[in-house]
């Protein structure tokens, strides 16, 4: 059943939080190729196309948040270097 398949999807897609960046980045592309090739779930498909599409966003924005520490880490020691 596409729902059920679908809630697979999302729960695979949490998993994914957990992986290194590169590794989820890949996972993650494979994953929305996986969705595009299932068929409605009906009713339950916006709920779970929401839950399917938090769960990426968040793997891409603690990526982001990462990068951001990364950057400022950098300019901090660059500060620090030249007092």
């Amino acid at each position: 059943e596409a729902s059920a398949a679908k809630k697979s999807l999302c729960e695979r897609a949490e998993a994914l939080k957990q992986q290194p960046f590169a590794t989820a980045r890949r996972a993650v592309a494979a994953l929305r190729e996986e969705w595009k090739s299932l068929p409605s779930a009906g009713r339950d498909d916006h709920a779970l196309s929401g839950e399917f599409n938090r769960a990426i966003d968040a793997i891409f924005a603690a990526h982001r948040e990462a990068e951001d520490e990364n950057r400022r880490r950098a300019a901090n020691k660059v500060r620090l270097r030249r007092d």
